[in-house]
């Protein structure tokens, strides 16, 4: 019960927040409440690692008709080593967010705390999920939360209008999969968990999880928002994500990955993985970068689905959420913090020993050109969390003495966290297996070297490559086909308007329904 009262406190403490607000209380209260609660729920996540594996909670219903397929399964949530590891790192980004206000003076809106930790208790309920049904709910509730903060945090239509077609894609993602969950039809309907997913379910899982991944368009409107940049902005990306990778962790140790389209969606995840790495290392800093940085470590993960190696597809994760929570909330800068994201850097290297040293498996066992199109990928994104680490950004004021101790201290448990919650994987691969395992790291991390050796000579790849791979994946060459299509369907309908309206409408009519009936007739 520790996972589930974690993310439990995190409302509570969001619900505080709002109580210390009706009461006129300080920032500086508003703030040690936000920092209290996510600490206990922080340190009740990590504790319940002693409970696993474990059945949290199980509620059943029944419904008011049982279909063919039968009645729908019961809410269940679960803790095994799956829901663990990601409930602790959603924890830890709610943690690791309010710690490091002390050094975002400017950002004391406590509502924007409250969406931090709603979201992560969400995000930890869903990752927590025992079935696809449990699944969907959570989703469901968390896109909500999310459009719900988003058009309270800003005011711009245009930002607005994004945030819109942003739920209406990952609500498309909640329609797909829920398709393959419906009494009647669906093929899920009776499963009690995730361990006997079936292999037709795989093309949905996929589809459903890269709709709910937010990234396409690459650049939503509200992630430029000054607001919600940071904080708020790092846990609106990495929260929902994780919630949605999550899935691809089930799938893949069930090995419900159609191997009949291996070959095509190791192409297409390395495809975007290699443009997201690739405009993660061009960007102007880290928060321009941050869309690519999910998308090129989602594809990362959704290439490991398709291995069925579900140890690799949570090390990506996990790098994706506490690697990029390190970086993005890296704002006030000083050598003797600069060790922590480095740390987190060397973590994301793939290196023996290190958090994802489980997925250098992965990278050994595509084809040689699929292979090196992930290898190329890893190394642009080396190279573009080293370029970006290094940019100048402001340091943190001398005079706030307290932030010295809290600010370094967030920082601190984004490194120590991963490093606890992997290890156990990674100290599993022993042996001359594992030392080979280790090339793939140490190539990639000789290309991102390489690459800083062209950076400093003020090399540039091409802008037709670059331009040629932003349309592609902006999906703008569609725009052309679907409004030739449109304006075939609006002559279409035109002349169908013209033959009614004309004096031999009614003529048609009868026709139309003569040929109606004739079809009835003929099925009967």
């Amino acid at each position: 019960m520790l996972a589930l009262i974690a993310a439990l406190l995190l409302f509570l403490t969001a619900a505080a927040l709002g109580a210390a607000r009706l009461l006129r209380a300080s920032v500086g209260v508003r703030w040690l409440v936000a920092a209290l609660g996510c600490l206990l729920a922080w340190s009740l996540a990590l504790a319940a690692r002693m409970q696993i594996p474990a059945q949290i909670i199980q509620v059943n219903w029944q419904p008011a008709v049982n279909t063919a397929a039968g009645a729908l399964p019961p809410l269940t949530l679960i803790l095994d080593e799956i829901s663990w590891r990601y409930a602790a790192a959603l924890t830890t980004l709610a943690t690791v967010v309010i710690l490091t206000v002390a050094a975002r003076p400017g950002a004391t809106n406590w509502r924007a705390w409250a969406g931090t930790l709603i979201l992560a208790g969400l995000g930890a309920l869903a990752v927590l999920a025992g079935n696809v049904l449990t699944l969907l709910l959570c989703w469901a509730a968390l896109d909500l939360a999310e459009l719900f903060i988003l058009l309270t945090q800003i005011r711009q239509p245009s930002v607005s209008q994004g945030a819109a077609l942003a739920f209406a894609a990952r609500s498309g993602g909640v329609f797909l999969l829920a398709v393959v969950v419906i009494p009647g039809g669906g093929m899920l309907a009776a499963l009690p968990d995730w361990e006997h997913l079936p292999a037709a379910a795989g093309l949905y899982v996929l589809l459903a999880v890269t709709l709910r991944m937010g990234v396409a368009p690459l650049h939503l409107p509200f992630s430029q928002e000054p607001l919600i940049r940071r904080g708020l902005g790092t846990s609106l990306r990495l929260a929902p994500a994780t919630a949605s990778l999550a899935l691809l962790t089930r799938a893949a140790a069930a090995g419900s990955i159609a191997a009949d389209w291996a070959g095509v969606l190791t192409g297409l995840a390395g495809i975007s993985a290699l443009y997201g790495a690739l405009q993660w290392a061009l960007a102007a800093d880290e928060m321009n970068g941050r869309p690519f940085w999910v998308l090129s470590l989602a594809s990362f993960a959704s290439a490991a689905a398709v291995l069925a190696q579900p140890q690799a597809v949570m090390a990506w994760v996990l790098a994706m959420l506490l690697g990029g929570t390190n970086i993005f909330l890296y704002t006030a800068r000083r050598r003797r913090l600069a060790l922590l994201p480095w740390l987190s850097g060397v973590c994301i290297s793939a290196l023996p020993l290190t958090p994802t040293w489980p997925a250098a498996a992965t990278l050994g066992r595509f084809a040689p050109a699929f292979m090196m199109l992930f290898l190329a990928a890893h190394a642009l994104l080396l190279f573009g969390y080293a370029r970006h680490l290094l940019r100048p950004a402001a340091w943190l004021d001398a005079t706030q003495r307290w932030a010295w101790f809290v600010y370094p201290l967030g920082l601190a448990l984004l490194p120590g966290v991963w490093f606890f919650v992997q290890a156990p994987l990674a100290w599993q691969i022993g042996g001359l297996e594992g030392l080979q395992q280790g090339w793939a790291g140490a190539a990639s991390l000789g290309a991102a070297g390489l690459l800083a050796l062209l950076a400093r000579s003020h090399w540039r790849p091409p802008r037709a490559l670059v331009g040629a791979l932003e349309r592609f994946f902006s999906l703008a060459w569609l725009s052309g086909p679907l409004l030739l299509l449109y304006r075939l369907v609006e002559k279409f309908l035109a002349l169908l308007s013209h033959l009614i309206e004309g004096e031999g409408g009614l003529l048609w009519v009868l026709v139309a329904l003569a040929l109606g009936a004739s079809f009835l007739l003929g099925g009967r």
